[in-house]
């Protein structure tokens, strides 16, 4: 964890106070999720497949820019082109 400063304490209670308010999906919304795009990566459109946990549910809207975590903002993505969006952005 890294040292707590007053910006890191500010930030961990906002994100705290946001999933109370704005939480998760549920189980049955993201098996809705999964159905709703055909068990495919809505960028990609490669076929997934829920029990090698090859999707993984993301923002549309991240959070850090006011995104929300209702079903909405949500699509379904190949689990590595999650981590390579994260990755393109940190390299930017």
């Amino acid at each position: 964890m890294p040292k707590m400063t007053p910006g890191y304490a500010k930030n961990t209670m906002r994100r705290t106070l946001q999933a109370v308010v704005d939480t998760e999906p549920t189980n049955k919304e993201i098996s809705i999720l999964w159905e709703y795009f055909g068990s495919a990566c809505a960028y990609c459109g490669l076929p997934l497949k829920k029990e090698n946990r090859e999707g993984h549910i993301d923002h549309l809207v991240s959070t850090t820019k006011n995104g929300v975590n209702h079903i909405s903002n949500r699509v379904l993505i190949l689990f590595n082109l999650q981590w390579r969006r994260k990755r393109r952005k940190s390299l930017a």
